[in-house]
C-alpha cells in the first residue's frame, strides 16, 4: 500500500509543492509540482515502501546519467534532493514537466506527420545514449514523453539501463526473479539470463513502436499487421521494421545511424518508384484539334458602310494568331492593290476604306480570304499540336531516364 505523498520537495535551491501524481510504475512515482512563482516541473522518486539497495543503485545510475545529459531528446535532471520517509532518505530528481506520453498520443490517434517526427526524435535521443555507451533496455511508449508547444519527444526512465561508463560501474546486475523490462517491448535476448543484452535490444523495441504507431497493434510473430496495409505512403518502413525486430540480435540493423540512413534511402527509393510508376502509366494525349476557331470557322454574317469604309461583321472574334494568318495571305484577288494586308480588325468587326462601286467585289473577295485564313489557321494549330506532342514525349522520356538513374544510384551506392 502506498504511503501518503509528500506535500513539498525541498532541495538546496528550491521548494516544490506537490500538485498531482502523473505517473506510477513498479518502483517509481512521478509528481507534477510547482514552484513559488507557479512554474510547473515534474519530480520522480522511488516509492518509499519498496525501496531497497538494488532500486537505490538503479535510481542513482539514472540520476547521474540524466544530470550529464545535454541532448534535447533525453530527459535532463534540473535539480535533485531527498526526503525522509520512515527514517529513510528517499532520493528524487526534478525534470521539465511533459504533459503527455507517446502512449497517450497513440490512444488519441496520432497523425502520420507526428509519427514520422516522433520516430526521428526517438532515434536521435537513443543514438545519443548509445554514443555514451548506454543501452536503455526499457523503451516503450510510456517512457517517451511529449511537449506539444515545443513539438518535443524525449526518452525518459533510464532506471534499468546498462551503463558502460567507468563512473557508473555500480550498474546493477538484473536478478532472474525481477522483471525489469516491460516484456511486451523487450527483445528476445532480454528474456534469457545467459544472453548478452546491448543496444540491439533498444533497436528491437523501437521497431515494435514504429509498427504500432501506424497499425495500432503490437507486432507479434510473423503475420503481424503491416504499415503498408494501413498507410501505403509509408510502406517503405515495413522492410526496416522487419530488420529491426528480428529474433537474433546479430541479424538486426545496427547501429542507429544505419537505421537513419536506411529511412532516408527507403523514402527516396519509394518516392522515385512512385514517380516512375506515374510516368509509365502516363499517356501522352493525342492532341485533337479542339480550337473553337477550327471547329467553328469564322464566317461573314453581315456588312455595313459608314463614312467611306466597308464594315464586315464576323460570326465571332478572331484571335491574334488567326488575324496573322489572314493578313499574311500571299495569293489573293484584290481591288486596286487593296487586299488582306489592308483590312483592319476590331473585335468581331473587319473594315477597309473603299469606294461604293467596289463594295460587292470586295465582299466576294473577302469571303475567299476567310476560307484561306481559316485553312491556314487550322494548319498552324495542327502543326502546333504535333510539336507539343513531340515535346511532351521527349520530356517524359527524359524524366523517366532521370528517375531510373536516381533509383539505380540509390540502390547501388553504399554509404
Amino acid at each position: 500500500m502506498s504511503l501518503k505523498k509528500p506535500e513539498f520537495f525541498e532541495t538546496a535551491i528550491e521548494s516544490y509543492k506537490t500538485v498531482e501524481v502523473i505517473g506510477e510504475g513498479g518502483s517509481g512515482i512521478v509528481y507534477r509540482v510547482e514552484t513559488d512563482i507557479g512554474q510547473d516541473f515534474a519530480i520522480k522518486c522511488l516509492k518509499p515502501e519498496i525501496v531497497n539497495s538494488v532500486r537505490l543503485r538503479r535510481f542513482h545510475n539514472e540520476l547521474r546519467f540524466s544530470l550529464k545529459n545535454t541532448h534535447r531528446n533525453i530527459v535532463t535532471v534540473l535539480d535533485y534532493g531527498s526526503f525522509l520517509s520512515s527514517q529513510r532518505k528517499i532520493p528524487f530528481y526534478v525534470m521539465d514537466y511533459y504533459p503527455s506520453t507517446l502512449r497517450e498520443m497513440m490512444k488519441a490517434e496520432i497523425i502520420e506527420d507526428q509519427i514520422t517526427n516522433a520516430i526521428s526524435q526517438i532515434l536521435d535521443g537513443l543514438e545519443a545514449a548509445h554514443f555514451r555507451g548506454t543501452w536503455h533496455r526499457d523503451i516503450k511508449p510510456e517512457n517517451i514523453l511529449y511537449e506539444s508547444q515545443k513539438n518535443l519527444f524525449v526518452i525518459s526512465d533510464f532506471g534499468i539501463a546498462h551503463f558502460s561508463d567507468e563512473e557508473l560501474i555500480t550498474a546493477v546486475e538484473t536478478k532472474s526473479s525481477e522483471r525489469l523490462a516491460n516484456f511486451k517491448y523487450a527483445a528476445p535476448e532480454q528474456r534469457n539470463r545467459d544472453r548478452v543484452v546491448d543496444g540491439r535490444a533498444d533497436i528491437y523495441s523501437v521497431g515494435l513502436i514504429i509498427n504500432e504507431l501506424f497499425t495500432r497493434q503490437l507486432a507479434q510473430g510473423t503475420n503481424y499487421r503491416t504499415i503498408k496495409s494501413v498507410s501505403p505512403n509509408y510502406s517503405y518502413l515495413d522492410e526496416l521494421v522487419d530488420e529491426m525486430i528480428r529474433s537474433d540480435p546479430m541479424d538486426r540493423i545496427y547501429p542507429i545511424n544505419e537505421i537513419k540512413k536506411k529511412i532516408i534511402s527507403f523514402r527516396k527509393e519509394y518516392v522515385t518508384r512512385q514517380r516512375l510508376s506515374e510516368i509509365n502509366n502516363e499517356v501522352i494525349p493525342t492532341y485533337g484539334v479542339d480550337d473553337p476557331l477550327v471547329l467553328n470557322p469564322i464566317e461573314l454574317e453581315s456588312i455595313d458602310y459608314l463614312k467611306g469604309k466597308l464594315h464586315l461583321l464576323l460570326n465571332q472574334t478572331p484571335n491574334r494568331m488567326w488575324i496573322n494568318a489572314f493578313t499574311s495571305i500571299t495569293k489573293y484577288q484584290n481591288i486596286r492593290g487593296m487586299g488582306p494586308p489592308n483590312i483592319s480588325f476590331e473585335e468581331n468587326l473587319a473594315y477597309i476604306p473603299l469606294p461604293e462601286r467596289d463594295v460587292q467585289n470586295m465582299v466576294n473577295f473577302f469571303k475567299d480570304y476567310l476560307v484561306k485564313a481559316n485553312n491556314r489557321y487550322a494548319s498552324s494549330i495542327r502543326e502546333e499540336n504535333i510539336e507539343k506532342g513531340k515535346f511532351d514525349r521527349e520530356h517524359l522520356k527524359k524524366e523517366r531516364e532521370d528517375e531510373e538513374r536516381r533509383l539505380r544510384i540509390i540502390r547501388n551506392t553504399k554509404i
